[in-house]
């Protein structure tokens, strides 16, 4: 199951003038896709190396169920096989978040009976 919401985000920016007045100018729109990715099917899987092509840093959320003895590590960087560990947990599991810089690979390996619960990316277009 394979969803894509794209929606938009307003950024303000502040201008101080010299007499310590307080202009703020119109805000920016800015748009972020938001897409969630399921474990199975077209979803991203365990112990499969993903590359961010979006050109922009990812934020990943992998939540994750695990049962007595299993566990997770989150590895990312610049390499196909990716060696840097930025996450990971053993049982009862949780969420673990982190960013994927562009051109970056990523991999979530997972033990046991280890399996995605929701797996989100966000990133700016």
């Amino acid at each position: 199951m394979k969803r894509v919401f794209a929606g938009t985000l307003l950024a303000a920016s502040l201008l101080m003038t010299q007499t310590t007045h307080v202009k703020r100018s119109a805000p920016t729109p800015r748009t972020t896709s938001w897409q969630e990715v399921w474990h199975g099917g077209e979803g991203r899987q365990l112990n499969v190396v993903y590359r961010n092509e979006t050109g922009v840093d990812v934020l990943v959320s992998v939540m994750m169920g695990l049962s007595p003895g299993d566990g997770y590590l989150v590895f990312t960087d610049d390499t196909s096989e990716p060696t840097t560990v930025v996450g990971g947990s053993v049982f009862p599991g949780g969420t673990t978040t982190f960013k994927v810089l562009p051109g970056d690979y990523y991999e979530v390996q997972g033990t046991g009976h280890a399996v995605v619960v929701a797996w989100t990316e966000w990133w700016d277009e």
